[in-house]
């Protein structure tokens, strides 16, 4: 990156379940100066119902 930085992106969860697991021994070998900040991802989904039981008869069938 321009400052200097690296992003480093992950290919899966649990990749991700990993790094966030094992924080400490991935730092140890980089810099003390190390810095590591989640990034966020908002996610806009429309048409979504607020009331959904996808154990009712039928409702899996509406989703398919």
């Amino acid at each position: 990156m321009q400052n200097g930085g690296v992003v480093y992106k992950l290919n899966s969860q649990e990749a991700s379940l990993w790094l966030g697991e094992d924080k400490v021994d991935f730092t140890k070998h980089f810099s003390e100066s190390l810095v590591i900040k989640d990034k966020v991802v908002s996610v806009i989904v429309e048409h979504i119902p607020i009331a959904h039981n996808p154990d009712a008869l039928g409702e899996h069938r509406k989703i398919e």
